[in-house]
């Protein structure tokens, strides 16, 4: 019986190397994990990100002083929303950046997993800031404040407007997962600048100063949900969970349907970043079958890819002879 390693890369798919050992073969085939420099497309949405974010950080600070100025709870806490969209322009950022830098020796995955520890970092520090901000809402209701409806009016106006022209530099970059979610959290910044402009009419005309309050309640909880997320998205990736809208039964069946395959064992699914998932599998072939071994991985790659974008994937093949000898050991090794 023959066993060759096989390492296919998906720019070189036709330089795949064989080498002949004893028992099973191995297939490894990759989306290339090292990147070339930025395109014009990749500099126009590096540019146009680093624009938005620069807006977004000014209209920040600009409502922070707002808050103060005005003492309205629901400006700081706009603009602790906006600080959301600031985490996640950042994630974006550092997505960009560190794609382009390749693997080397020691991280034979790149940089990718510092976009995910960032943004577990983040969560829990937005999970905090919610925290902070709920407790001053209930320090204000128990002794209310009155509040410069004018002030507050001009400073969400500007917030609003922040957010209106970084939702326009965004909105033709949603192709990329990444910047797709930073356009989201400046589109939902805006709807939350829109109910704190509604709020001051009230508080300017009306003078009531509890719909501050109930605001600040209400963004602080849209922080809360948007803090768990994050933390709920990256646990589950350092975790290796298998990847949002992917299901191991789906995939099993699927490598189960390529003719020549007769059974598949250790199926692991992975995400190496938010938009990369890994897949590692053993496929079992019949002795008597006559299996092309290059059509059959070629095939399995090509399935895997198309059904549920995994790029990057190692396959092991092997025969019912020799699962069956590695189940009852009369190799003498491990045969994982």
């Amino acid at each position: 019986m023959s066993r060759f390693s096989w390492h296919r890369q998906q720019r070189a798919q036709d330089a795949a190397s064989r080498a002949l050992a004893d028992t099973h073969q191995h297939v490894h085939s990759s989306a290339d994990l090292s990147h070339a420099h930025p395109s014009r497309s990749g500099r126009t949405a590096l540019n146009r990100l680093l624009l938005t974010l620069a807006i977004t950080v000014s209209i920040c600070v600009a409502e922070v002083v707002g808050g103060y100025l005005s003492g309205s709870l629901a400006l700081l806490s706009d603009a602790g929303h906006m600080l959301t969209d600031i985490l996640a322009l950042l994630l974006s950022l550092f997505a960009l950046i560190f794609a382009s830098r390749p693997a080397d020796a020691r991280r034979t995955y790149g940089y990718y997993r510092l976009e995910i520890i960032s943004a577990f970092l983040n969560g829990l520090l937005l999970f905090s800031l919610s925290a902070g901000l709920l407790y001053s809402a209930w320090l204000r209701s128990q002794h209310p404040k009155p509040i410069e409806g004018g002030l507050m009016m001009v400073f969400a106006a500007i917030g609003l407007a922040g957010n209106v022209l970084g939702a326009y530099l965004l909105a033709g970059l949603r192709h990329n997962v990444n910047l797709r979610a930073a356009f989201l959290h400046v589109l939902s910044d805006g709807v939350s600048s829109v109910g704190v402009l509604l709020g001051s009419f009230f508080i300017y005309y009306k003078n009531a100063y509890g719909v501050d309050i109930a605001l600040s309640v209400l963004i602080a909880i849209l922080i809360v949900v948007n803090s768990l997320r994050l933390l709920h998205e990256s646990t589950s990736v350092l975790m290796e969970s298998i990847p949002p809208g992917i299901d191991l039964a789906s995939v099993r069946a699927e490598l189960l349907a390529v003719p020549g395959v007769s059974g598949v064992h250790d199926l692991h699914i992975w995400s190496i970043s938010s938009d990369i998932s890994a897949l590692s599998a053993h496929i079992v072939v019949s002795e008597s079958s006559d299996v092309d071994s290059h059509g059959l991985l070629a095939e399995l790659h090509r399935q895997l890819a198309a059904t549920f974008k995994i790029m990057h994937t190692t396959i092991q093949v092997e025969t019912v002879k020799f699962e069956s000898d590695c189940a009852e050991g009369l190799n003498g090794r491990s045969c994982a």
